[in-house]
């Protein structure tokens, strides 16, 4: 339980590192205000570059924030003893499965359901 609990606080720990590392520095050095005078001087073109690039960095960064609460979830239900269970028909996720998604809710047969729409 050890190694699971150390590996599901490195991952977490990575994940909040890169969350971090594309903060709002980021969006203040790459992405000044648009109405500013560098917009005024910028064509149409350069102003839809920084316009994908500030979604690209959104949604990696909600997508960050998304695997750092399921990581942090893995480990409140590691110490509950609830890890490792599927959250749908509570069997045990398969451990190639864990080490593969150690966030992982589900096993591979209702993970496959959920993604289909299937009750």
């Amino acid at each position: 339980m050890d190694q699971i609990s150390d590996l599901l606080r490195a991952q977490l720990k990575h994940t909040v590192d890169r969350i971090r590392h594309l903060g709002g520095g980021v969006v203040f050095h790459e992405f000044p205000d648009e109405g500013g005078e560098r917009a005024r001087r910028g064509d149409e073109g350069d102003l839809s570059s920084q316009r994908e690039e500030r979604e690209w960095s959104f949604g990696t960064r909600r997508a960050l924030i998304e695997k750092a609460n399921q990581l942090a979830e893995a480990l409140e239900r590691l110490h509950r003893g609830e890890y490792g269970l599927c959250q749908e028909c509570g069997d045990p996720i398969a451990p190639a499965r864990l080490r593969a998604v150690p966030e992982a809710t589900a096993c591979v047969l209702c993970q496959d359901r959920q993604e289909r729409g299937i009750s």
